[in-house]
């Protein structure tokens, strides 16, 4: 994949892996002079199957390919193993990836999404 800006529409279509994905985001991110990614814990926890560490391989992925000095990635403490992070990226961008715990209730479509993949896997 080419690191010329702007991106392509044939890139975006080439784009497979996590990583390709990451690297795209990173160069639409470069005309920015700082960007907070804020990361729904909710959605997080359904996309990533509640799997912690593969959240949290993605976080420090993520982390690691957007750079700590531009991006901040912010998540909810509860989704990811704090003590990974911090071994794979040290304390200062695991700090920026802590949060307060979520709030009890959450969000209804999550949940309904969450039933429902529940549902599908037991079928």
């Amino acid at each position: 994949m080419s690191t010329q800006y702007p991106i392509t529409i044939a890139q975006l279509k080439e784009a497979s892996t996590q990583q390709e994905w990451l690297l795209l985001l990173e160069r639409v991110l470069q005309g920015f002079p700082t960007a907070h990614i804020v990361v729904d814990s909710d959605v997080m926890e359904h996309v990533m199957d509640e799997d912690k560490i593969a959240t949290t391989i993605f976080l420090v992925e993520a982390v690691k390919v957007l750079g700590t000095e531009k991006v901040r990635v912010v998540a909810t403490s509860h989704v990811f193993e704090s003590q990974r992070a911090t071994r794979d990226l040290g304390d200062e961008a695991v700090a920026s990836l802590k949060t307060e715990s979520p709030a009890k209730h959450t969000n209804v479509v999550v949940q309904r999404r969450r039933h429902l993949a529940r549902k599908q896997r037991l079928a």
